[in-house]
Parts: C-alpha cells; sequence; structure tokens
C-alpha cells in the first residue's frame, strides 16, 4: 500500500467512514439473510465472507471492487497490527477486540492419560457492544 493510501485511510479511520460504512453493509447483508432465508440462495449457510464483504462495500459506496478491497484488507491489517501491539481497538456502537494471555498449564492427553504441558497463549477476544447486542435482539 502507497504512502497516500494510508495517509487517506488514517484519515477515513478517524472520522469512521469507513468502520460506519462497513458496519451498514453487514446490517445489510443481515436483514438480506433474513429475508431470503427461505430459500437460502447462499450455498454456504448464510455465512458472510470477506469477498462478499468487499463486494457490498463496492456496491454501497459506489468504487471499484478493487478499492474496495483494498480498503477491507488495510482494515483488517490495521486490526491485526493494533492487536499485536497489545492495543485494544474499541469501535462504538459494535464492539471491542483485545487480546488475552493465558498462562500454561500441565494438562492430559485424553486419549492416553499421558501428562502434557501446555504452553501459554496469546488469543484474540471479542467483546459485542451494547448497541449491536441491542440491534441483534430487537
Amino acid at each position: 500500500m502507497g504512502i497516500q493510501a494510508a495517509k487517506h485511510f488514517d484519515s477515513a479511520r478517524r472520522h469512521g467512514r469507513i468502520a460506519s460504512n462497513i458496519f451498514k453493509i453487514v446490517d445489510e447483508q443481515r436483514c438480506f439473510r433474513q429475508n431470503a432465508f427461505a430459500g437460502n440462495k447462499r450455498s454456504h449457510g448464510g455465512v458472510m465472507n470477506k469477498s462478499e464483504l468487499i463486494k457490498a462495500l463496492a456496491d454501497e459506496t459506489n468504487i471499484p471492487f478493487d478499492d474496495a478491497s483494498m480498503v477491507v484488507n488495510t482494515f483488517f491489517d490495521a486490526m491485526k497490527q493494533s492487536l499485536l501491539a497489545g492495543e485494544r481497538i474499541e469501535i462504538r456502537g459494535f464492539g471491542s477486540f483485545k487480546i488475552k494471555e493465558y498462562e500454561g498449564y500441565a494438562g492430559r492427553n485424553p486419549k492416553t492419560g499421558e501428562s502434557v504441558t501446555v504452553a501459554s497463549k496469546r488469543l484474540p477476544f471479542f467483546r459485542a457492544g451494547k448497541e449491536l447486542k441491542e440491534f441483534i435482539n430487537q
């Protein structure tokens, strides 16, 4: 990604326009799924994947698919880099992401009963925000 694209994405991210559009698209996809549930028009069981998100963003904002792909990939890359740096990501009205650290422990192999050491690990954790919870339960 070029420097100009990075500056543009940074500016848009600060104002929340990209995140707002992505969440609006996810909401529209949810409504589409609810309306099309009887026919189940998706071959993969109603799961929105990355390419569908990119297509929805491109359609909603009238930008080329390649530009929408760059925006979505940049958005995810920025989130991954923030989490890797130990930062918490909070998107108002949607939720927050953080890394939880788990200590190592002594476990057992369920098949053999043998004692094994489980290494410590860091895992991403998502907590839904109040507005998202209320929206899902309306």
